[in-house]
């Protein structure tokens, strides 16, 4: 009995240690593929006006269904934009940037914007829900760029949503319909997956190269407790956002359901 669960044992870390190393090799293979980009420094979008920028991210495609949802957008941008106005810098990405939010993880970096509004006159008990919306507008009307390292401390229940109406709706839609096409398990996986890719999207800007030859994502388990959705080496690339699978390629603890980190 003693013998036969000592060879069981053996076997599963023997499988477990291949995984890994077909994960790493995997993993080698993506980054010689699609090497890190530098960040720009500037964009068409970040240089806009404030009052360019409010119009457009409170016009389609960037309008809610719902009016509250609408409205809480909108005082969220025009917040922000209020306060970066008062930071240094000539473009959004500058300003938040000078801001130093993306150094407090989580949500608390709110209480920077917040500190600032609250010089005017009281602030209401949803003034940091609108903040949080208008991040949201500004990361996905590609307004601001927030660090890649940053938007991992914080959970992104909206963002992949918002990014598939307003950046990408064809990607976004041919990634569902392949895991709707794939085993139950890929359902799930298909929504981190997306909060993943519109992590990549909102941080670094890529563009969406849908192609009728793309023609499956495969996924696999790089080890346990961490999934990961990587191109098929036989498809084109739907999602042209550089080396997008590193943000994956190191396994994170599961703090919930999606094992994305715990809610703001």
């Amino acid at each position: 009995m003693t013998i036969t669960t000592k060879h069981s044992t053996r076997r599963q870390m023997q499988t477990a240690n291949a995984t890994v190393e077909q994960a790493r090799a995997r993993n080698n293979v993506l980054r010689e593929r699609f090497p890190p980009r530098s960040a720009e420094a500037w964009w068409p979008a970040t240089a806009q006006s404030a009052d360019e920028v409010l119009r457009r991210l409170t016009t389609p495609p960037f309008l809610a269904a719902a009016n509250a949802t609408r409205a809480g957008r909108r005082r969220g941008v025009a917040k922000l934009l209020r306060w970066l106005s008062s930071l240094p810098g000539d473009t959004w990405q500058q300003r938040w940037k000078a801001s130093r939010a993306e150094e407090i993880p989580g949500a608390d970096w709110t209480d920077l914007p917040l500190r600032f509004l609250r010089e005017s006159g009281p602030s209401p008990s949803y003034e940091r829900v609108d903040l949080t919306s208008g991040l949201l507008m500004l990361a996905c009307g590609d307004i601001i760029r927030p660090d890649l390292a940053w938007m991992l401390t914080r959970t992104h229940k909206h963002l992949a949503p918002v990014m598939a109406e307003v950046r990408d709706p064809e990607g976004f839609a041919q990634l569902a319909q392949l895991a709707e096409s794939g085993p139950a398990s890929a359902r799930g996986e298909a929504t981190t997956s997306a909060t993943r890719i519109a992590m990549i999207l909102a941080c670094r800007a890529g563009r969406s190269r849908t192609s009728p030859s793309a023609t499956a994502w495969s996924w696999s388990t790089p080890c346990a407790g961490s999934m990961s959705a990587v191109v098929s080496a036989k498809s084109t690339s739907t999602f042209d956002c550089g080396p997008w699978e590193s943000s994956l390629r190191t396994p994170r603890p599961r703090s919930g359901p999606s094992g994305l980190p715990p809610a703001d």
